[in-house]
């Protein structure tokens, strides 16, 4: 299993479901034993499992990723820093590119 951020609407059950981004995060084990603490030491709010955002928060989503990369970074040694920086950078530059999708409404970011 894995934790993901999406940004989908429409439902499975009525045929409209449609996926616009879907992006990994980290394998469950490696969320458990290193996003959490990173999240819960670094306060934040939006980025983690079971929340929301919008369009609107990206200025708040984008620090809360690089408070995690500094946390990582000052924290974590191989193979989890590689793991998470890794993952970390890529999330800073495809969720602001998912953010300027002309072909997508409103629908928020999930991560589950």
């Amino acid at each position: 299993m894995a934790i993901d951020i999406s940004r989908s609407e429409g439902s499975h059950a009525d045929g409209t479901y449609k996926l616009h981004f879907c992006h990994p995060v980290a394998a469950l084990e490696m969320y458990k034993r290193c996003w959490e603490k990173a999240i819960a030491d670094t306060n934040v709010k939006l980025f983690k499992e079971y929340s929301k955002f919008e369009v609107k928060d990206l200025e708040q989503v984008m620090d809360e990723l690089n408070r995690l990369l500094v946390w990582a970074r000052t924290h974590l040694s191989e193979p989890d820093l590689g793991n998470m920086t890794w993952r970390l950078e890529e999330l800073l530059l495809a969720i602001p590119k998912a953010c300027e999708d002309p072909n997508v409404g409103d629908c928020p970011f999930e991560i589950f």
